[in-house]
């Protein structure tokens, strides 16, 4: 075998995001012959409670939508109760650093964010970029922060500047807890770092993923709170579940008052 081959096998293999099997290693996208196709299938997988497609949907989580972003831009859904092959992908993109995955994911969130601007009128050329960091513990596990590179990924893209504006310092993770537990957890999680998005108003605010909306809309309300006056949370999946408002992966307590919750945590002086 030449050297060149042996390289190219060693370093450029690449494998399907979903099964595992080998691909070209200069693929456009992170999946084989046979599931590229069970993904542009999973594509068109309309909401549940609007039942529009996914790039037309403009269903929010129902405690989430109480606090004062309106509007959110995500590509794709995913069932966060299932366990079907196409998750795969979500759980790749929190693990595995690649950037052929990164890059299918801000292509999607570009797109997606553009039309909807577009369709409302809204400038991108008057934002930045910001995110949900990942907590320090799962950054040194998995060696990255998903997060920071979609919004890096995103932020190329689009030809805008990227802002750091907080900092992890919970140590309690998402996933697991209920609907008044992550809100909580979010909320002292997020440190915002002072003075960091003073000059910006307009701001993009980057994760993965949408489950309940606990994350992008706490650290909403801390740019809400430090000036910012038009903040739209940006995210490459938006759980389906969650838009029909009865199933999820986290415990449900339809008792609790998001809206509550936020003015509470204000009034304990818990505001960073």
């Amino acid at each position: 075998m030449k050297f060149t081959e042996i390289f190219r096998k060693i370093l450029l293999d690449r494998y399907c995001v979903i099964c595992g099997e080998p691909i070209a290693y200069d693929a456009k996208e992170p999946f084989c012959e046979i599931c590229v196709k069970d993904w542009q299938k999973f594509l068109k997988i309309k909401c549940r409670k609007c039942g529009r497609e996914q790039s037309a949907c403009t269903c929010l989580p129902s405690k989430a939508k109480k606090i004062n972003p309106s509007i959110a831009s995500w590509s794709v859904f995913y069932d966060a109760g299932a366990n079907g092959e196409i998750n795969k992908l979500f759980t790749y993109l929190k693990r595995r650093y690649d950037r052929y995955v990164i890059d299918l994911c801000t292509e999607r969130m570009k797109n997606n964010l553009v039309t909807m601007c577009k369709d409302r009128g809204i400038s991108l050329s008057d934002f930045v970029i910001t995110y949900a960091p990942r907590s320090k513990i799962n950054v040194k596990k998995y060696g990255f922060d998903q997060a920071e590179k979609l919004a890096q990924s995103l932020g190329k893209k689009l030809n805008i500047k990227v802002v750091k504006a907080f900092k992890n310092v919970g140590m309690t993770e998402q996933k697991g807890l209920s609907k008044s537990e992550r809100v909580k957890n979010a909320l002292e999680a997020y440190r915002f770092i002072s003075g960091s998005v003073t000059k910006y108003s307009k701001i993009l605010i980057v994760d993965d993923v949408m489950t309940t909306g606990a994350t992008l809309f706490s650290c909403s309300f801390h740019l809400y709170k430090n000036g910012a006056t038009s903040v739209i949370p940006v995210v490459f999946a938006k759980d389906n579940y969650n838009s029909k408002g009865d199933k999820n992966n986290v415990k449900r307590n339809s008792k609790y008052n998001f809206t509550g919750a936020v003015k509470g945590f204000v009034r304990n002086g818990s505001q960073r």
